[in-house]
């Protein structure tokens, strides 16, 4: 599966299952690392991604 699979597959779970959460997403912007190019790498989408996991970790863990 591709990254960005991936990362959509997180979203869509996250606005379905967290929507709640999935507002609180809307609210704050990405910041991509800047490049010469201000292209988009691989390592940025992983980032991403591992970032997202991470958030709705933490808020699952403080909706126990």
């Amino acid at each position: 599966m591709s990254v960005t699979s991936d990362i959509e597959k997180h979203l869509l779970h996250i606005e379905t299952d967290y929507t709640e959460f999935y507002t609180y997403l809307d609210e704050e912007p990405i910041a991509w690392k800047s490049t010469q190019t201000n292209s988009i790498s691989d390592d940025d989408l992983k980032n991403y991604l591992e970032s997202l996991k991470r958030k709705l970790a933490r808020y699952k863990e403080g909706k126990k």
